[in-house]
């Protein structure tokens, strides 16, 4: 029988894929945003024609003009990717509490950790979180005046250069040899991409430690917990399975937690995990709360099972498991391909249902590594499928 906080790192672990599949959704939605924005400035850039007239002040206006309206144009596009990145990772937020509270509970066999946070308080924290030290509003700011540099600076290159408006439009765009996707653009893409991976750990792993703070009476401490595969960088490869206090100050060893889980650098993947203390440390007479009421863990079992029409037999032997799997030892970490294989061993089908059919028969055969799967761009999922799923599971 596993024991409860390696219950946890199983059930941590698979929602792992389900909120990198909510970014590929979100992902999905902010690139729409940049294509029409790519559409728009080569519009721009072909009805201003800054190579018409060879006088040189005249190209000049126009040049400025065309600088003038695109700087409009980014900052409007970049605002509707944050309001709408913004509202995604605020109703994710949500979804995470809840998420996070069904895993406790279930590995505990029994309903001691209850929602803190309520809807103004879970978007006051994911709209104030910092990424690497700045917020994600400030993250869009920037994104939007580097794209705007480099679309300054590639047409005054152009210009001095003497290119014709399709080579100009081909900065923009790409070429056709090269996919369309070798224009300025391409960073736009990549940038987003990072950001919002960035915001959506981020986000969820905060949420994870306030929920850990308001139950310090069952929580004793947080353990890193790596994706760990060929894409996972060295700060979090010596992090994984290291333990850190609820204030995340190390504990057994000297590795700071730099910021956290999910926020440690651009793009971390890692995610806190609950370690909940032992049986032992759980069992005198006022050591958790339940409703507002201090209790002992045995009390609150007998209680819980009682209410729900358990024989004193069988409460004894809920207790006897619950007190088995409650050992408070730190579980051991695998890596993420050997975790899916493990899962889809014990039920059979679950690697498709995580990866799709198709891809998960090119990994298992060899044609596509791991590292080719895991961004889960052919398996996105909506915060909201995401909330019917967590619901669907205490049905």
């Amino acid at each position: 029988m596993p024991s409860v906080n390696e219950t946890l790192v199983d059930s941590f672990t698979t929602h792992a894929v389900d909120l990198a599949r909510v970014e590929a959704s979100i992902q999905s939605d902010v690139f729409i945003l940049l294509r029409n924005l790519e559409r728009n400035l080569v519009k721009n850039l072909a009805s201003s024609d800054p190579t018409g007239p060879t006088r040189t002040a005249f190209q000049r206006r126009r040049l400025q003009s065309l600088l003038t309206e695109t700087q409009m144009t980014i900052r409007e596009s970049y605002q509707d990717i944050r309001r709408i990145t913004q509202a995604s990772v605020t109703s994710m937020a949500q979804v995470e509490q809840t998420f996070v509270i069904q895993s406790l509970n279930e590995a505990l066999g029994i309903d001691l950790v209850t929602p803190t946070l309520d809807a103004a308080s879970l978007k006051t924290l994911t709209t104030d979180t910092l990424i690497q030290g700045a917020p994600s509003k400030e993250w869009w700011k920037r994104r939007a005046s580097t794209l705007q540099d480099l679309f300054m600076d590639e047409m005054r290159q152009g210009m001095l250069q003497g290119e014709p408006l399709a080579q100009l439009l081909q900065r923009v765009r790409g070429t056709r040899a090269g996919g369309f996707k070798d224009g300025i653009m391409r960073v736009s893409r990549t940038s987003a991409e990072r950001l919002i991976r960035s915001s959506v750990q981020t986000a969820a792993n905060k949420i994870r430690s306030e929920v850990m703070n308001e139950h310090k009476d069952i929580i004793k401490g947080k353990l890193w917990h790596s994706t760990l595969d060929a894409r996972t960088s060295l700060i979090c490869q010596v992090r994984d399975g290291r333990v850190y206090t609820l204030d995340d100050e190390p504990v057994g060893h000297s590795y700071p937690a730099l910021g956290g889980a999910g926020a440690a650098h651009f793009s971390c993947r890692s995610a806190w995990v609950p370690q909940t203390k032992s049986w032992a440390e759980l069992s005198n007479s006022q050591a958790v709360t339940v409703n507002g009421r201090r209790s002992s863990i045995r009390k609150s079992y007998e209680r819980r099972m009682g209410q729900a029409g358990f024989t004193d037999a069988e409460i004894k032997e809920r207790i006897f498991q619950a007190r088995s799997s409650m050992d408070g030892l730190v579980p051991r970490t695998t890596t993420f391909p050997t975790w899916l294989r493990q899962k889809d061993a014990a039920s059979p089908g679950f690697g498709a249902q995580v990866l799709g059919p198709t891809r998960w028969n090119l990994w298992r055969s060899g044609q596509l590594s791991f590292t080719d799967l895991v961004d889960f761009k052919g398996q996105p999922l909506t915060v909201a499928a995401l909330q019917q799923k967590l619901a669907a599971q205490t049905a």
